[in-house]
């Protein structure tokens, strides 16, 4: 018993050792850590320093702006203060943090390689600044993140080869930038992606297939890109899609029916592409389409569709923007219509479109846009416009529409703009 004693008091003094080397240690990773921001701070502009004025002395968790600690410093976020100057490479030593935000600022210059030495790192946020360069390939070593975005920036390369081991991802953002190539198959293996947004870059190659293995997906964007070939098939593996982003990406084909089985989608945008529509006989748009009950955005417009709005387009009751214009869309415009009560936006325009127009228009209490123009409508504008009290723009131009201005148009008091030339239209409106 007594050597068991004498070993109890013979660690003791070895246990506060350590607990005071892992102070020391500690508090020279906090005073490190404080000189490179102090050094930051020094660098930067008079209006920036300004709003640094907490950061003073060697403790960044004493009442720092923008710092957030437990028992060390764990959130660097000095977002949207209109900050200027470059991040500098001192970045590097902030070892202990877990979340790194400098978004909506006016940062330049290159993205320092140095953040690849943030192990602990598991959001990085860099988004809406005007940072320029190749995404630093360091960054691929942070195989704790879970989110990153670097959107609105002006970076050009490819995506990092060495993305590769980021499998924690959760969410990743690199839309509106300069960015360019295939994008890299190894993006099939971020299984756990919820978010992911490449729109607005020059991505080239076809959509790959193996964004059907991304079946956590729930907001998806490949918009104003410069892809080639149709909508893979195996997009239909993405029942948790929310959002579908995929306008202005030079895709073309046909809308494929099984989009109309995502019902879980309330946007869907594949504007300003070549899609030629499903059906090759009669073009029109995939009835299944009506299937989408939870969808508040649906945006073909710019297109090569043909047909009529389709009866099965009447499910569509949560809709707050239907844009359909510059296709070859012909047929009436049918009452149902009038049923999307939550409708802000309707775009119709620059079609086939003819008959008279539906006096159920009038139950769209809330649209605040509307256009009707270079299509062959006719007949009078029903006097059930009246209703539109929140019509800001209102285009009818082009068509055949006849008879007199209804005056009850006078009650459209919030008009900003009204268009309507070229039409058979007589008297006047005060």
């Amino acid at each position: 018993m007594a050597f068991i004693s004498q070993k109890a008091d013979f660690t003791l003094p070895l246990v506060v050792l350590i607990s005071v080397s892992a102070m020391f240690s500690s508090s020279l990773a906090a005073t490190e850590e404080a000189n490179s921001l102090l050094k930051w701070k020094a660098s930067l502009a008079k209006q920036s320093k300004a709003i640094l004025s907490s950061w003073n002395g060697t403790d960044p968790c004493s009442h720092w702006t923008g710092i957030a600690c437990d028992e060390s410093m764990s959130v660097f976020d000095i977002s949207d203060n209109e900050f200027s100057g470059t991040i500098p490479t001192q970045i590097g030593n902030l070892s202990s943090i877990c979340t790194l935000s400098m978004t909506h600022n006016f940062l330049s210059g290159f993205i320092p390689s140095e953040i690849g030495q943030l192990t602990t790192l598991n959001q990085l946020f860099l988004g809406a600044n005007i940072l320029i360069g190749q995404i630093p390939k360091e960054i691929g070593s942070l195989r704790d993140l879970k989110n990153l975005s670097l959107h609105s920036n002006h970076l050009s390369s490819p995506i990092p080869f060495e993305f590769e081991n980021l499998y924690s991802l959760t969410g990743l953002d690199f839309s509106n930038n300069n960015l360019y190539g295939p994008i890299p198959a190894f993006i099939g293996n971020f299984t756990n992606l919820t978010w992911l947004n490449l729109g607005s870059n020059r991505f080239s190659g076809s959509i790959p297939p193996f964004f059907g293995d991304l079946v956590n997906l729930q907001n998806l964007y490949l918009g104003n890109n410069s892809f080639t070939g149709p909508i893979p098939r195996e997009f239909e593996n993405l029942y948790s899609l929310i959002g579908l982003g995929l306008s202005a990406s030079n895709l073309c084909g046909t809308i494929p029916p099984f989009i109309g089985n995502l019902t879980k989608l309330t946007g869907l945008g594949l504007s300003a592409n070549k899609l030629s529509g499903y059906n090759k006989l009669s073009g029109s748009i995939p009835s299944l389409m009506g299937n989408l009950v939870n969808l508040e955005l649906l945006y073909l417009g710019k297109n090569s569709l043909s047909g009529p709005i389709t009866y099965e387009f009447r499910n569509l009751n949560s809709l707050i923007e239907l844009q359909l214009s510059e296709n070859n869309l012909y047929g009436p415009i049918p009452p149902f219509i009038g049923n999307f009560t939550n409708l802000t936006r309707l775009g119709l325009s620059a079609n086939k479109l003819l008959g008279s127009i539906p006096s159920s228009m009038g139950n769209l209490v809330n649209l605040e846009e509307l256009y009707l123009d270079f299509n062959s409508l006719s007949g009078p504008i029903p006097s059930t416009i009246e209703n539109l009290k929140m019509l800001k723009h209102l285009f009818l131009g082009v068509n055949k529409l006849n008879g007199r201005f209804p005056i009850e148009m006078n009650n459209l008091t919030y008009l900003i703009r009204m268009e309507i030339p070229k039409n058979d239209l007589t008297g006047y409106l005060p």
